[in-house]
């Protein structure tokens, strides 16, 4: 049944349908309509973190259990970040090339 033919139901038959009056169907739809636009905009805050997230976890020191002293980790995790904090803040780089950086290449 398509778009057309059950805006044309009566009210019992678009009840047994669709399950819910027609009323409540159009309040449900501008609830829906509302909720797409703020679910849009979350979207678009948490891609950009995620990015972040997966160019951290490229570097294994991060995407594992770290194994050794928590002095050499906090040393080791904050030039990590603040390379990467670089490679977003300026223009002319990727941050596909945050794989293949020669200072970290020996953490």
């Amino acid at each position: 049944m398509n778009y057309e033919q059950v805006q044309k139901l009566n009210p019992a038959d678009f009840k047994r349908y669709c399950g819910v009056h027609q009323e409540t169907f159009k309040e449900m739809v501008k609830i829906v309509k509302a909720e797409k636009v703020l679910n849009r905009q979350l979207a678009k805050e948490r891609i950009i973190i995620e990015n972040i997230h997966r160019s951290l976890n490229i570097f294994r020191i991060l995407s594992s259990r770290y194994r050794n002293r928590r002095r050499r980790f906090g040393l080791r995790f904050n030039l990590i970040a603040g390379r990467n904090e670089n490679l977003i803040t300026s223009p002319s780089t990727q941050l596909s090339e945050l794989h293949g950086s020669s200072i970290l290449a020996n953490i």
